[in-house]
């Protein structure tokens, strides 16, 4: 009698096929659990070796007399006492550093945490006011879009630390750093200093309102030990009542113990300055800006205007009540190149804030020398984009 070829009575060859079925299966699985492991970590693919795209850079030479920049960091000094640094008089040779800190930079937490042990008074950016009712507003900006947040509600005071990773951070490294949330008018959303804090500055109900929220604020937050207050591009008519709130801030922490600094434009004239070193503990001079946005391309802060800046307010405020603000970034401004037979002078096209890791890159892509332009001590260079026609000028203050 004549059999099926697949004919297969007893199983035998089903239960062997079963068997490597399961083992596709479970091999199947693997792979795809491997697969949505690394779609969620978002791993980057490789170059596949395939050459970078090199731009049409051509680098600036700059003069013979010119130095190029071979720059060491300072040994550090720590302070001479183990009194809190909000006690200690600034400029008293203690050698105090502050130093700010923001959420929206990964690089931020990684650079203070190679530094606590060097920061004394650390001015994290966590408050915010952009609205005309004076409401004290908190800011997630670590993730994607950036929101603002009630940070007084009927349920309590929310917090601004998030996962209290900078308190963890000082105490794991059994640091003294005292912490100083910086407020500003700075809006997140909108990446530009928000104008409603002009009304807000002249409505004394307002004012009493931001008032009353930073007392409830600090109440909920005794680890804190004071304020630092940065509001800025102020319409000229909100300036007297900026300088009531401040006097109204400092008559209200004092008696608790509380600092208030306020950060404060080389621009200032004198009178501005007396009255700010009559009502706060210390003036943050923002020793920067020689050349910004709005001017053309030069140093940020050349030493004979850096050092002629803190004669003329040493003049004015007490070495006491005194912080030195030093920048630390770079202006990328984007020049034309005027044709060689025309006398017309070169045009300001753009201009890119950036930070100095950032210009260090473009003098790379540029294959630029860094140099340390003249007596003016900041470093500089220049670039010509010939796909482009433009010229690029870059000062950086490291």
């Amino acid at each position: 009698m004549n059999r099926q070829v697949f004919f297969d009575p007893q199983r035998k060859r089903w239960k062997r096929l079963r068997r490597i079925l399961d083992l596709v299966a479970v091999f199947s699985t693997v792979i795809l659990v491997l697969f949505f492991l690394n779609v969620i970590h978002k791993q980057d693919l490789p170059e596949l070796l395939l050459p970078l795209p090199k731009r049409n850079y051509k680098a600036l030479r700059e003069p013979q007399e010119t130095a190029s920049l071979r720059a060491k960091s300072p040994r550090p000094v720590r302070r001479k006492t183990r009194r809190r640094p909000s006690e200690i008089p600034f400029n008293s040779g203690e050698g105090l550093r502050a130093a700010y800190y923001v959420d929206d930079d990964p690089g931020s937490y990684a650079s203070l945490k190679s530094h606590i042990h060097q920061i004394d008074m650390l001015f994290p950016q966590w408050l915010y006011v952009t609205s005309a009712d004076g409401a004290l507003e908190g800011a997630s900006v670590a993730q994607y879009p950036a929101r603002l947040y009630p940070i007084v509600t009927p349920r309590g005071v929310l917090g601004v630390d998030p996962q209290n990773m900078l308190r963890d951070l000082i105490a794991a490294n059994h640091e003294d750093t005292e912490i100083f949330p910086m407020l500003s008018n700075y809006n997140v959303l909108t990446q530009e200093w928000d104008e409603s804090v002009g009304p807000m500055l002249n409505d004394a109900a307002a004012r009493q309102n931001l008032e009353r929220q930073l007392a409830e604020f600090f109440a909920a937050n005794p680890g804190y030990r004071g304020l630092n207050l940065d509001l800025e591009e102020l319409p000229d008519d909100a300036v007297d009542s900026y300088y009531s709130l401040i006097e109204e801030l400092y008559r209200q922490m004092r008696p608790k113990n509380l600092r208030l600094y306020v950060n404060e434009g080389v621009g200032a004239d004198n009178s501005e300055l007396a009255l700010l070193a009559q009502n706060t503990d210390g003036i943050v001079l923002m020793n920067y800006d020689e050349h910004e946005v709005s001017s053309g391309p030069g140093p940020i802060a050349s030493e004979d205007w850096f050092e002629n800046n803190l004669k003329r307010v040493l003049n004015v405020v007490p070495k006491e009540k005194l912080l030195c603000a030093i920048g630390n970034y770079a202006y990328d401004w984007t020049m034309s190149i005027p044709d060689r037979r025309s006398r017309q002078k070169p045009k300001v096209l753009n201009v890119d804030s950036i930070s100095v890791g950032e210009g260090w890159q473009r003098a790379s892509d540029a294959e630029s020398d860094v140099y340390l332009e003249g007596d003016e001590l900041n470093p500089h260079f220049a670039y010509d984009d010939e796909d482009n026609h433009a010229r690029h000028q870059v000062w950086m203050l490291d």
